[in-house]
């Protein structure tokens, strides 16, 4: 399999060439080893820590979700410059970093005790805490300790104040824990000669995350699966390699089909010239979105609502619970059967916060029922990475069109199956064929950007 970039620094003027300007108080870097060849799997592993550290820092603000902080890259060598950079920076300087290297995997939806509480959601404990770092210690009997250059946190002010030291270099003289998390060198603290008390990684925090030491066999076995396959049945779970592959396996199950029954994304707009009613809305089936959108433009002065709705997914199976909500309209409890029978058909439900939703479902209902009403309601098959874009331009043509792509770009199995410069192809393919409308409200979140954004008259 070709990788779709030649080397690791064209991927990264790629990456670098796209990303807005974002200045955050932490600083994220993805370090690239200075003499490891760049293939496929190699491109697939950068790619997905970049994407995982971009995507899991995303903040709420008010009703926008946003993305605070710029993950740069670099070379491993040129690590010890960028967080010199961030730390002396005239506008606003990093407090922390957390330095991953290409190859680290995360659970992106771990939780402890029920609660969401991710890799970086840790990074933001070790900010509010006052320890100098914490890192995967290697700290051999008899031998010089190090940290390993998978997965750093460091405190800026602290590295500042002790006149800036290498973090990579070897320790002769330290005192150390006399535990281990494994083997005999992995202590859960370490304190250097000259040096604050350094910290591993406590066994919760092992137990969201993975490294591919990039074991070259393995990955170019286990990527070949994923892409090709789409099956974990083929990857070994006791090879060296699943250190990197388990925690995948939580992130993806290809054996069911997820619906998600409920709004849990924002519901923000920007720009949107009032009064403005779309003709058409495009929109994935999960939750209300769509019929919450229709809604929401109507004209204010006629009350008129969009002509059309279509409703889509790359799933038959997801398209087809779609059309039951839309048909049925069904009361919670009724919902609740759904959900019941729909397992049985391998549709795992997806429900974030139940409390709310069984509050919210009759303004759902309502929702459901003014479309109803009001709207021509159409169901299509699409995936939005391959989409038929001639049949999108034959609907769209002097419209005016409200597309709602939501997360598909940044979606877990969209970042797995496709490169960053597909999914950013498929998305520039299609603005393209929303250009022959009248104008466009495009709603899509990407691996560099959320966009909330108004176009009029493109070709006119």
């Amino acid at each position: 399999m070709k990788s779709s970039f030649d080397n690791f620094h064209e991927f990264k003027k790629f990456i670098e060439q796209r990303i807005p300007i974002r200045i955050g108080p932490v600083g994220y870097i993805v370090s690239y080893p200075d003499k490891l060849n760049w293939d496929f799997a190699v491109e697939r592993q950068t790619q997905l820590t970049w994407a995982q550290l971009t995507r899991m820092q995303l903040e709420k603000i008010g009703e926008r979700n946003v993305i605070s902080n710029e993950v740069k890259l670099c070379l491993q060598s040129e690590v010890m410059e960028v967080i010199k950079e961030l730390k002396n920076r005239k506008l606003r300087p990093c407090t922390h970093v957390m330095i991953c290297q290409a190859g680290m995997v995360f659970h992106t939806g771990a939780k402890v005790e029920g609660i969401e509480c991710h890799s970086v959601m840790d990074f933001y404990s070790f900010v509010k805490s006052n320890e100098y770092m914490k890192g995967h210690i290697i700290a051999h009997p008899n031998k010089a300790a190090f940290i390993h250059p998978e997965h750093i946190l460091l405190n800026l002010n602290k590295w500042q104040e002790l006149k800036c030291p290498d973090i990579f270099k070897d320790f002769k003289e330290y005192e150390r824990a006399e535990d281990n998390f494994h083997d005999d060198y992995t202590p859960s603290w370490i304190i250097p000669k000259g040096l604050p008390k350094i910290y591993n990684f406590t066994e919760i925090e092992r137990e969201k995350k993975g490294y591919s030491y990039h074991n070259k066999e393995y990955q170019d076995m286990l990527w070949d699966n994923i892409v090709n396959n789409k099956s974990w049945e083929a990857i070994p779970n006791d090879q060296p390699g699943s250190y990197y592959s388990n925690p995948l396996k939580r992130n993806y199950n290809f054996k069911k089909t997820r619906y998600y029954y409920q709004n849990n994304e924002d519901f923000y707009f920007e720009k949107i010239p009032r009064p403005w009613t779309p003709h058409i809305i495009f929109t994935p089936c999960s939750g209300y979105m769509g019929e919450k959108i229709a809604c929401a433009l109507k004209t204010p002065l006629t009350g008129s609502y969009p002509e059309k709705i279509i409703f889509y997914d790359i799933n038959d199976k997801i398209v087809n619970v779609k059309k039951q909500i839309i048909e049925l309209n069904p009361t919670y409890d009724e919902l609740k059967i759904l959900m019941k029978e729909n397992e049985k058909e391998n549709i795992d439900p997806c429900i974030s916060y139940e409390d709310y939703m069984k509050e919210s479902h009759e303004t759902c209902r309502k929702y459901v029922e003014n479309v109803n009403q009001y709207c021509d309601i159409e169901f299509w098959t699409m995936d939005l990475l391959n989409a038929n874009y001639d049949k999108i331009i034959t609907e769209v043509t002097e419209k005016n069109v409200f597309f709602n792509t939501s997360n598909i770009y940044v979606y877990n199995y969209t970042l797995l199956y496709y490169t960053v410069k597909e999914i950013i192809d498929a998305k520039d393919k299609l603005e393209e064929s929303l250009k022959h409308s009248n104008n466009y409200y495009l709603r899509a979140d990407t691996p560099f950007e959320n966009i909330r954004k108004f176009h009029e008259n493109i070709l006119r």
